[in-house]
């Protein structure tokens, strides 16, 4: 009995470390650049004048369990929607949008996969004057959400300490 216990224990302690997950995380802005330092700094930024574009799906359980974007663009500012933060609302309904800055949202994990599809695609660091369209099939408890984006590419070239 006591061998069949440590055998299952092993077992189980195998499992947990050989079985894990990959999460990839880049930082690309969508609309802005700003450096927060004590220094002014100004970055110079090469824009081209064609559109670029990028596009993603995803899939989403009852808006919390979303899935189809393997890579997303972080640091992405989404203009008037991003901000309602928790103090917008009083209340029961900024507590819920304080819980809610935790859980994914499936069509901004969409605009975030589509930016960066768009900027890889490319070979850009950030995305200007970003236009999404979003297409959402909606099934009750499931839904797809399909997000085309275009906008300007644009390439940081350097930093310069602001007079």
């Amino acid at each position: 009995m006591k061998k069949m216990f440590t055998l299952a224990l092993a077992a189980m302690g195998f499992a947990v470390i050989t079985t894990g997950c990959v999460n990839t995380e880049t930082n690309r802005v969508g609309d802005q650049v700003a450096v927060n330092m004590q220094l002014n700094i100004e970055p110079q930024v090469e824009i081209k004048n064609n559109k670029i574009s990028g596009q993603a799906e995803v899939h989403s359980v009852l808006g919390i369990i979303n899935w189809g974007v393997d890579s997303e663009a972080t640091g992405v500012n989404f203009g008037a929607s991003a901000a309602h933060g928790a103090g917008a609302l009083g209340g029961a309904a900024g507590a819920f949008n304080a819980f809610s800055a935790f859980i994914p949202n499936g069509t901004s994990v969409a605009k975030n996969g589509a930016v960066y599809n768009a900027c890889v695609t490319n070979k850009a660091d950030l995305l200007l004057a970003p236009q999404y369209v979003i297409k959402t099939k909606n099934y009750f408890v499931y839904k797809v959400i399909e997000c085309k984006v275009s906008g300007f590419p644009g390439t940081v070239k350097s930093l310069k300490v602001a007079k």
